[in-house]
């Protein structure tokens, strides 16, 4: 069995469950202009990502998507700072 496949997919469900179809639709998009600047959309961004990872945790329990949300901690949240 491949591990971290495995991971990415189990993790990826509950969020996938949780969050309404057109969850990421409200979210805020940056412009090719703003490329290599953080600004308020991406904090936005941010804030619903957790949020979302919060709900499925509390609806969910264990721990849920622990490994999904500490990866987007590390690479995309990581790369605005």
């Amino acid at each position: 069995m491949d591990r971290r496949g495995f991971i990415t997919s189990a993790s990826s469900l509950p969020l996938a469950v949780a969050l309404p179809a057109h969850a990421g639709a409200a979210l805020p998009t940056r412009r090719p202009s703003d490329a290599g600047r953080t600004g308020p959309a991406e904090v936005t961004t941010v804030r619903e990502v957790i949020n979302a990872f919060t709900r499925a945790d509390e609806c969910l329990g264990g721990g849920s998507g622990r490994t999904a949300i500490a990866e987007y901690l590390a690479t995309d949240a990581t790369a605005y700072l």
